[in-house]
């Protein structure tokens, strides 16, 4: 933005940030284990679009966890092998990021974060495995910054009152991602939360949608690429109008001014 500035040129940013992903009560679990599990761990949790914290229902958190388990086991280690040596789990890019995910993870760890999986990790080989946590302190390191990475913060929930105040308390994510069979959960969260995109029950695959606009809101980006509202974004359409000569309909609101252009732009600026 400080580079456009200095020649007046406008912007498109995508910023990431973090995505909550709501599972509800009323979820199918496994095919919802499935596609988190895919959409999180896949590039090692390194895309912009992954679910960055799961905030599921009290009443089937338990349940959740052990299919999410079993999920990223069939995925990542269908051999069992163990994750460090399946062809199908990535690495994390570099060391200064493997750094800054150790850190986020140790800090989280202290301050109270249960580890239900994973938590190993290779520097040499920038190797953290599918990591799952939960009872993250509110201060956490992890609660505020964007993980982009292998760890996976679960929260549990009452009442989507808490969803909204919590989601709302944080900066406007990129993505939001909504589990469950309830079309008034749906629609409220829609409607009381703000996102560059919204999916249901699914994750990451708006990104890949050829007829949607792709792009985030306030911290989470500006403008929106894909298709052709990437077309429109990169573009600058220039207005060209072609008059005819001789009357034209401008020609009535000339002065001087008399009562009858005073009823026809009277007339004119209850629809400009």
């Amino acid at each position: 933005m400080s580079a456009a500035a200095d020649h007046l040129a406008s912007v498109t940013l995508e910023l990431g940030g973090k995505s909550p992903t709501v599972i509800d009560e009323t979820v199918s679990i496994n095919d919802a284990a499935k596609k988190i599990a895919w959409g999180k761990f896949m590039n090692n949790g390194q895309t912009c679009v992954a679910p960055d914290h799961l905030i599921v229902h009290e009443s089937i958190f338990e349940e959740f966890i052990t299919a999410l388990k079993i999920q990223i086991t069939k995925l990542f280690d269908s051999e069992n092998l163990g994750f460090s040596k399946s062809p199908d789990y990535a690495r994390v890019i570099n060391k200064q990021h493997f750094e800054r995910l150790r850190e986020l993870y140790n800090d989280a760890v202290s301050g109270g974060g249960k580890l239900i999986m994973g938590g190993e990790m290779i520097a040499s080989e920038c190797f953290i495995s599918p990591t799952l946590l939960t009872d993250i302190s509110p201060v956490s390191k992890i609660t505020s910054e964007e993980v982009f990475g292998p760890l996976l913060p679960m929260i549990k929930y009452s009442s989507l009152d808490e969803v909204i105040m919590q989601v709302n308390s944080q900066p406007k994510p990129l993505a939001f991602y909504y589990f469950g069979n309830s079309r008034k959960n749906r629609k409220r969260l829609m409607r009381e939360t703000s996102s560059g995109t919204f999916c249901v029950n699914d994750c990451v695959i708006q990104f890949s949608h050829p007829n949607l606009p792709f792009g985030g809101v306030n911290h989470s980006g500006m403008g929106k690429s894909h298709g052709k509202y990437g077309f429109l974004a990169f573009s600058n359409e220039k207005a060209v109008l072609r008059q005819r000569v001789g009357l034209t309909t401008t020609k009535l609101v000339y002065p001087p001014y008399g009562k009858r252009t005073h009823i026809i732009l009277k007339l004119l600026k209850k629809y400009f």
